[in-house]
Protein backbone atom coordinates (compact mmCIF):
# COMPACT_ATOMS: atom_id res chain seq x y z
CA UNK A 1 0.00 0.00 0.00
CA UNK A 2 1.22 3.18 -0.83
CA UNK A 3 1.24 6.67 1.51
CA UNK A 4 -1.44 8.21 -0.58
CA UNK A 5 -3.67 4.97 -0.27
CA UNK A 6 -3.27 4.90 3.23
CA UNK A 7 -3.90 8.45 3.91
CA UNK A 8 -7.05 8.31 1.59
CA UNK A 9 -8.28 5.25 4.24
CA UNK A 10 -7.59 6.86 7.16
CA UNK A 11 -8.60 10.48 5.91
CA UNK A 12 -11.89 10.85 7.96
CA UNK A 13 -10.90 8.49 11.34
CA UNK A 14 -12.98 9.74 14.17
CA UNK A 15 -11.02 7.74 16.88
CA UNK A 16 -7.59 5.62 16.88
CA UNK A 17 -7.59 1.93 17.29
CA UNK A 18 -5.28 -0.61 17.82
CA UNK A 19 -5.53 -1.50 13.92
CA UNK A 20 -5.31 1.94 12.62
CA UNK A 21 -2.38 3.03 14.84
CA UNK A 22 -0.69 -0.41 13.90
CA UNK A 23 -0.88 0.92 9.78
CA UNK A 24 -0.08 4.26 10.54
CA UNK A 25 2.82 4.37 13.25
CA UNK A 26 6.48 2.00 12.41
CA UNK A 27 7.36 2.62 15.68
CA UNK A 28 7.30 4.65 19.65
CA UNK A 29 10.23 5.39 21.45
CA UNK A 30 9.78 6.72 24.87
CA UNK A 31 13.15 7.96 26.44
CA UNK A 32 13.83 7.84 30.02
CA UNK A 33 12.51 11.26 31.45
CA UNK A 34 14.63 14.23 33.24
CA UNK A 35 14.55 17.26 35.59
CA UNK A 36 15.04 20.62 33.78
CA UNK A 37 14.65 23.78 35.51
CA UNK A 38 12.56 21.95 38.09
CA UNK A 39 10.38 20.68 35.36
CA UNK A 40 9.84 16.81 33.95
CA UNK A 41 10.54 16.69 30.64
CA UNK A 42 10.43 13.21 28.98
CA UNK A 43 11.47 13.03 25.14
CA UNK A 44 8.55 10.86 22.62
CA UNK A 45 9.74 9.91 19.38
CA UNK A 46 6.98 8.81 16.72
CA UNK A 47 7.97 7.67 13.35
CA UNK A 48 5.63 7.33 11.02
CA UNK A 49 5.47 4.64 8.59
CA UNK A 50 6.50 6.23 4.72
CA UNK A 51 7.13 9.41 6.90
CA UNK A 52 10.05 8.70 9.59
CA UNK A 53 10.37 11.13 12.88
CA UNK A 54 7.47 13.37 13.75
CA UNK A 55 8.20 16.46 15.58
CA UNK A 56 5.57 17.43 17.96
CA UNK A 57 6.39 19.88 21.18
CA UNK A 58 3.70 19.73 24.20
CA UNK A 59 4.57 21.97 27.00
CA UNK A 60 2.36 21.46 30.57
CA UNK A 61 2.67 23.13 34.04
CA UNK A 62 4.02 21.05 36.85
CA UNK A 63 1.79 18.05 37.05
CA UNK A 64 -0.26 19.32 34.61
CA UNK A 65 -0.89 16.91 31.36
CA UNK A 66 -0.83 19.02 27.95
CA UNK A 67 -3.02 16.76 26.44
Amino acid sequence: MSFMELAAKHIDVQELDRAIVHELIEKIVVHQAQRIDGQRVQQINIYCCFIGKILISLKGQAGERPF
